[in-house]
């Protein structure tokens, strides 16, 4: 009886070694390609301007799973800088290039780019949700006289956003003041009609499947 229980503690510590070298291949066995990128290590609000002074709070360069990782994942920090964050962006996730955008690049597809203000004397202008610098918006104007809604211009690129007082916005707050990026013979009209009547503004929604 007694070589009996012998031989079962045998097998049962065998046993738990190979759970336990199991688990070890799983845990610190090969884990694929690795790939760095930039993710965000804190949440990080729609409309943040990345900057070398404010990187190194919002964002860390990791290594993760090649497997995990989308074509247009950034690894480089260079390429972000003075770019604006266009949605927002939870704890410990990767940073892809449809979640970024710059004037830059809507100027490059302008053919006489300039930037024109916006004021709104009420937040009840604005519709489409919070606007932020990075967004991009339709403008219309309702006629004093008449009541007549007219659209004005569409698809604007936002390159500024302002609270009332003119600071400029990147995380709570309601903008009041917009600066947008517009055609240069688009910009006379534009502020024909502000001066008509009343500003509406539509944020347009984007998806990052665009």
């Amino acid at each position: 009886m007694k070589r009996k229980k012998s031989i079962f503690k045998y097998v049962a510590a065998a046993l738990a070694l190979v759970v336990f070298a199991a688990a070890a291949i799983a845990f610190f066995g090969d884990k694929g390609d690795q790939v760095p990128v930039i993710m965000s290590s804190v949440p990080v609000s729609r409309g943040t301007v990345i900057t070398g002074d404010n990187f190194d709070s919002l964002f860390e360069i990791k290594n993760v799973s090649a497997d995990m990782v989308k074509e247009d994942a950034i690894s480089d920090k260079d390429v972000i800088l003075g770019k604006t964050l266009s949605f927002d962006m939870a704890e410990n996730e990767i940073l892809c290039g449809e979640k970024i955008s710059d004037m830059e690049n809507n100027m490059a597809v302008m053919a006489n780019p300039v930037v024109a203000g916006i004021r709104a004397a009420d937040i009840s202008q604005f519709s489409g949700g919070i606007i932020r610098a990075g967004d991009h918006i339709d403008i219309s104007v309702v006629d004093s006289n008449t009541g007549k809604c007219s659209n004005v211009i569409s698809n604007v690129y936002v390159t500024e956003a302002f609270n009332s007082d003119g600071t400029a916005i990147e995380g709570e707050g309601c903008a009041m003041i917009l600066n947008v990026l517009i055609e240069k013979e688009a910009e006379q009209y534009l502020n024909e009609m502000l001066a008509v009547g009343t500003v509406r503004v539509c944020r347009l929604e984007r998806s990052t499947d665009e």
